[in-house]
């Protein structure tokens, strides 16, 4: 979605998901070693994944709604 409009397509949108199973995402500045228990979430099958946004490293799974929100900056006033 956010490639999408980089390149001015797709318009603005909402996407809401949840995780078929347990997940780390970590944010795009996330220390992925010190931040996150490699050897627990391999022993426990748990994907990590990176988002190209900031933050903290965050757990989803099932229930836990996640959603992503990209809006158009034109025609904005300030």
């Amino acid at each position: 979605m956010l490639l999408a409009a980089d390149e001015g397509e797709g318009g603005e949108s909402l996407r809401v998901w949840e995780f078929a199973g347990p997940v780390v995402v970590a944010g795009r500045s996330t220390r992925i070693i010190p931040e996150i228990n490699l050897e627990y979430c391999r022993e426990q099958g748990i994907e990590i994944l990176r988002r190209c946004s900031g933050g903290a490293a965050v757990v989803g799974g099932p229930g836990c709604l996640m959603y992503s929100v990209v809006l158009a900056l034109e025609g904005t006033e300030e």
